[in-house]
């Protein structure tokens, strides 16, 4: 199965020139906005999609299944205290978006999300044509 990202090198499984200059996270990338690392997980009957979103609150993100894509969008907002003077910020603020295209074996009415301990975790079942399944073979 072969997925293709939109914000980032075209294959899900890209050159490793690529895969090294993508795999950096936000926290590696100062004065960068935040941009959650995404892990991709397949079994024989779902899509498993799995990310770092330490200090984001639920209402501060935004999964959205469209046209056959999957979008992760958020915002983390600047935390300034009343009457306290910055002097060094390492938390990258701003807006992120990462955008999937999911595989035809994906069924667009079975998806569950959760948020714990600041990892998103999307499952996504795979319809029943696409699934792994034995077939017996009968003797005359």
């Amino acid at each position: 199965m072969t997925f293709f990202r939109i914000d980032g090198p075209t294959a899900l499984h890209p050159p490793r020139t690529q895969l090294r200059r993508d795999s950096r996270s936000s926290a590696n990338r100062p004065g960068k906005t935040p941009r959650p690392d995404i892990d991709v997980f397949e079994s024989d009957d779902k899509l498993i999609f799995r990310g770092d979103l330490p200090g984001f609150a639920r209402e501060d993100i935004s999964l959205v299944l469209d046209r056959g894509r999957l979008i992760l969008s958020g915002k983390r907002k600047n935390e300034k205290e009343q009457g306290w003077k910055l002097l060094r910020s390492e938390r990258p603020a701003g807006e992120f978006r990462r955008s999937f295209i999911l595989p035809d074996s994906a069924s667009a009415d079975s998806i569950e999300a959760s948020l714990r301990n600041g990892v998103l975790t999307v499952e996504i079942a795979k319809k029943e044509t696409a699934r792994k399944r034995e077939i017996p073979v009968q003797v005359n």
